[in-house]
């Protein structure tokens, strides 16, 4: 692999890029490069796409990886031979024999996301919305299996394993079994040998889903939470992914938010009721009003603090924060000549 150009440059995603969008990336590039598909190309460019799809599996070997991703994100090696360190050649040799010994893990659907926009009335009242959004499912035509017609191809690399396990001399008499995914199907053990028209051999399809959730009082902008069981479905048996749901509590022309719980409101006054005091109804959040009754000569930036009309706190709706009307001077713009000599002799 060419050390200029990193994994992520590879598969053309972000560096933060997650683990569905690597994976749709590596599909789309290993269904262009895959050798099964330059039957009538030049040995030339047959050799040029099998070194990319090398390159690209390589990559996505490592960034497919959470402990491996994590090791090259930091500038550690993710080479196999890590892993192997230290180990007890003959300790493991059932290994060699039963590869059952993996741990299995559920199948489950794509994870689906959904954000939610409200405004702060809603989240200081709560109350239900509906939230449309996209799954990935699998293909109604190739059942998932991204070949027209739902053949499935076994990977005749691994066999079928979706792993390589070879026994290397670590010295005399001492060997050490070494497993890694197949680079050919990408640890899947199932390649792509007749795309499907649908889905273009993705196996998957994207369905618009509807739901209604509850708001929860007193939700603060970029909170989330996840409705287990509503995201995508998976290949065959198995469990349906989550639908992640985050908010976006807008900004408020009245209201200000300094965090969870407090209000403010700024409120310009000109200078003169400062001076001689004042008395003034403000909205709250809960559509009340509260009064302000600012003596003479009050300061500008001065605070009256209204207990309890604050917001819900999120994780607690019976606890309510303040509310605060912050006064400050409003200087007229221009002066008569009566008022500079009521000024003047004041």
């Amino acid at each position: 692999m060419d050390n200029k150009k990193s994994y992520y440059e590879i598969l053309g995603v972000d560096t933060n890029a997650t683990d569905d969008e690597i994976k749709k990336a590596y599909r789309k590039l290993a269904l262009k490069y895959h050798p099964d598909r330059l039957v009538n190309k030049s040995e030339d460019e047959k050799k040029e796409a099998e070194a990319k799809f090398k390159e690209i599996s390589e990559a996505y070997d490592v960034l497919s990886n959470p402990e491996k991703r994590r090791k090259y994100d930091n500038g550690g090696s993710t080479d196999w031979e890590e892993f192997v360190n230290g180990f007890n050649p003959f300790s493991g040799m059932g290994d060699f024999f039963n590869m059952g010994g993996h741990k299995q893990r559920v199948n489950k659907g794509k994870d689906a996301k959904a954000t939610v926009k409200i405004s702060l009335q809603e989240a200081y009242k709560g109350g239900k919305v509906k939230v449309s959004y996209n799954t990935d499912e699998p293909c109604s035509s190739c059942h998932g299996t991204g070949n027209e017609g739902g053949i499935e191809s076994k990977c005749p690399t691994c066999n079928g394993t979706g792993i390589i396990s070879d026994m290397r001399q670590m010295g005399p008499g001492s060997f050490s079994m070494h497993q890694r995914p197949c680079s050919h199907c990408n640890g899947i053990g199932k390649i792509i040998t007749n795309p499907c028209k649908k889905c273009g051999g993705s196996g998957f399809t994207h369905i618009t889903n509807t739901i209604e959730i509850d708001i929860p009082r007193g939700i603060v902008n970029g909170m989330y939470f996840k409705v287990a069981g509503k995201g995508g479905k998976p290949v065959g048996n198995g469990v349906n992914g989550d639908l992640v749901i985050v908010f976006e509590v807008s900004n408020d022309p009245y209201f200000e938010r300094p965090d969870e719980v407090n209000l403010i409101h700024h409120e310009w006054v000109p200078f003169n009721e400062c001076l001689l005091g004042f008395e003034k109804n403000f909205k709250t959040i809960n559509g009340d009003t509260v009064k302000v009754t600012a003596p003479e000569l009050t300061p500008d930036g001065h605070s009256f603090i209204f207990k309890g009309k604050g917001m819900p706190h999120p994780n607690n709706p019976n606890f309510m924060g303040d509310y605060a009307v912050i006064i400050h001077y409003k200087l007229p713009e221009k002066l008569t000549n009566e008022q500079k000599k009521k000024l003047k002799d004041f």
